[in-house]
């Protein structure tokens, strides 16, 4: 190793400074900067009540589509309560795991193109907004770029030795991560480019079937006993569904605006860099086709990302900024190879180039290292003052009509881990009108109705979120009847 350092001085100081920059972004100001509210402790909510009670939820909760997804992110933020860090434990781990995406990217560059490139790669994922502000995440949605880089380096090493076992691995992510959150079935362009490469044999047709079919196996089951329920609900919105929202859609406002500002947010720059970026992107990946085979995991790699893009254009629904968080990888792998190529053509320009994303991104970055709308001490003051209140109580807690989710999934989160959320408890409305925070006592009569408090308590959620179907089994009608 030392030997190594001496020998390459220059690259392993670029490591440590590259190290530096990717743990200062994800731990300067934390407690101020991770997203505890809504949705992300929703899923810690979920996990917690399943680890404490030595349950395995059987599904997931319903995604904004009339069907749920699967349970494999709650299992897995369920092992992470193994370790005793407290109730933000799942905060920890994601970002452990932004830590570990770094890392990946280098990996993968230097697959693409070699340890420089991997550097680079691992130097603009260090510094992208995006990734930096994923890092501070807990829902499922958090999973997308971590699971669709995995996927992007089998998918690599597949084209490159065409071993089935890779194909299984990257079938099985892909598969394991639609099931966490839709949106990455976009990810299915890297299987359908790695199943038509090179005449592939029947052995690994196999290979990929399976892995795909182990990673759905629990929604399976699910519907073998529920008149495959789950599956109907995915045709339904499929095929109806989808139809029922007008969203804009001409190839025109797709391309010439929607990636290339997705390109911007990925990076962390302005919208100009990102049309700037998707230009460069195509000239110089048309240029450089003459030596394809010279660059084929490249090429592949983009012919998929094409595909990916395709797909999504045929969205029919609304397309918010995390249904492309599946494409992270992509884009800093492009960019990156990109820059390489023309530093290779032209040292000079391709510094200017780079030296312009790096100031664009990093005066991005710098902005997210503000706190969030709500913080962690804001949740805690609240519950503070409610402990202050009532010293000896326990609280089933309640959401103020209007007000969303915000602030009372971590409120009864943080209260259940400290053994003070239950069902029988005292009922405390608590509230976030303009992102003031406010709680009080509620009476019964305000519970329930199309307009009043709606029960929040973390075993309450569980159950609604994964075990509604033991109320009320699903039928095989329709669900639009």
């Amino acid at each position: 190793m030392i030997a190594n350092i001496k020998k390459n001085p220059v690259f392993w100081l670029l490591v440590l400074l590259i190290s530096i920059i990717t743990v200062f972004f994800r731990t300067f100001n934390y407690l101020n900067r991770i997203y505890i509210y809504a949705d992300n402790a929703l899923f810690a909510q979920a996990a917690y009540f399943a680890f404490k009670n030595q349950t395995i939820p059987q599904i997931g909760p319903f995604a904004q589509a009339p069907f749920f997804t699967g349970p494999w992110w709650l299992w897995i933020l369920m092992v992470v309560f193994v370790f005793p860090f407290g109730y933000l434990t799942p905060w920890y781990f994601m970002t452990f795991v932004s830590l570990i995406f770094i890392l990946l990217l280098f990996i993968a560059g230097k697959e693409i193109g070699g340890k420089w490139l991997g550097l680079l790669t691992a130097f603009l994922g260090s510094i992208s907004t995006a990734t930096i502000d994923n890092s501070f995440m807990t829902w499922n949605a958090a999973a997308d770029p971590i699971l669709g880089l995995i996927s992007v380096i089998f998918f690599i090493k597949y084209i490159k030795n065409k071993r089935p076992i890779n194909l299984f691995f990257l079938t099985f992510l892909v598969s394991l991560a639609t099931t966490i959150h839709f949106e990455t079935f976009l990810l299915s362009g890297l299987i359908i480019v790695a199943l038509f490469y090179g005449r592939p044999k029947i052995k690994n047709w196999i290979y990929a079937f399976i892995g795909g079919l182990i990673a759905i196996f629990p929604l399976l089951y699910f519907d073998l006993r529920f008149n495959w329920f789950w599956t109907i609900r995915v045709y339904e919105y499929i095929t109806i569904g989808q139809s029922r929202i007008f969203v804009p859609n001409r190839w025109l406002t797709y391309a010439g605006e929607f990636w290339p500002q997705t390109w911007a947010f990925i990076i962390g720059g302005s919208n100009w860099l990102g049309y700037f970026i998707c230009i460069i992107v195509g000239i110089v990946s048309f240029v450089k086709l003459k030596d394809i085979k010279k660059n084929k995991s490249y090429f592949l790699l983009l012919f998929a990302f094409i595909i990916s893009v395709v797909m999504f254009r045929y969205w029919r629904g609304e397309r918010y900024f995390y249904y492309t968080n599946y494409a992270h990888g992509f884009v800093l792998l492009t960019t990156s190879w990109v820059i390489g190529q023309i530093y290779k053509f032209k040292k000079v320009i391709g510094l200017i180039i780079l030296s312009l994303i790096t100031i664009f991104t990093v005066n991005s970055s710098i902005k997210n290292l503000d706190p969030r709308l709500v913080t962690y001490y804001q949740i805690n003051n609240i519950i503070s003052q409610i402990y202050n209140t009532y010293p000896y109580s326990n609280f089933d807690i309640y959401e103020c009509p209007f007000n969303g989710s915000i602030i009372s999934t971590p409120v009864s989160y943080i209260m259940y881990y400290q053994g003070r959320n239950t069902l029988d408890g005292l009922k405390i409305g608590v509230c976030n009108p303009e992102f003031q925070l406010s709680w009080s006592e509620i009476a019964e009569k305000n519970i329930g109705h199309q307009y009043g408090y709606m029960q929040k308590s973390t075993e309450n959620i569980y159950y609604e979120m994964t075990e509604w179907w033991k109320k009320v089994p699903p039928s095989n009608k329709s669900l639009y009847k």
